[in-house]
């Protein structure tokens, strides 16, 4: 099977400020193409007034800067010709971002996320509901991968084709 794979992950840069950057690899295990977040959330990527506050962040476990933003739309390359656009986590919530991807010519949207920090809460369901929107607002098929949320495929009309309930082990996407 010549499947590729889109994963998540971290990277610190030079300047030792992180990013937040989704990677796809062909089935060969090659890097073929790399999206870096561009919308950074409040206080989990992005520390406002560290310079005054820097103690206080640091009390929380955070050491570094705030995370270094994405500047290009997420669309990449899949070895099979196609297009995807990509979203990390609350991106999903900013229209311009799909918007973007879509522009680029992506044929599809992805929103990774991982959306362990809301627990079992509402805020998963309002999560996959911002993917729904981004669905049809772009006329594109929308996959959210959740590794704690709610994983799903959505029809460009919006309707939750699969899905995956918080926390449960499976997959809702074949190659």
């Amino acid at each position: 099977m010549q499947t590729p794979l889109l994963v998540g992950t971290y990277e610190q840069g030079p300047d030792r400020r992180p990013a937040n950057l989704a990677l796809l690899f062909d089935s060969q295990g090659h890097l073929v193409g790399r999206y870096t977040k561009q919308r950074l959330a409040p206080f989990g990527e992005v520390y406002p007034f560290q310079a005054v506050l820097g103690g206080l962040y640091t009390g929380f476990g955070i050491h570094h800067e705030s995370f270094r933003a994405g500047e290009k739309a997420g669309v990449l390359n899949l070895p099979s010709g196609r297009t995807i656009g990509v979203g990390i986590c609350f991106e999903s919530a900013f229209p311009w971002v799909a918007r973007g991807a879509v522009a680029q010519k992506a044929e599809a949207l992805v929103f990774l996320t991982s959306d362990q920090t809301f627990g079992r809460s509402a805020a998963l369901e309002q999560h996959l509901q911002h993917a729904v929107v981004r669905a049809v607002e772009n006329r594109r098929t929308v996959l959210q991968a959740a590794t704690t949320g709610i994983t799903a495929v959505i029809s460009p009309q919006g309707t939750v084709l699969r899905q995956q309930t918080p926390h449960e082990k499976g997959r809702v996407f074949s190659p």
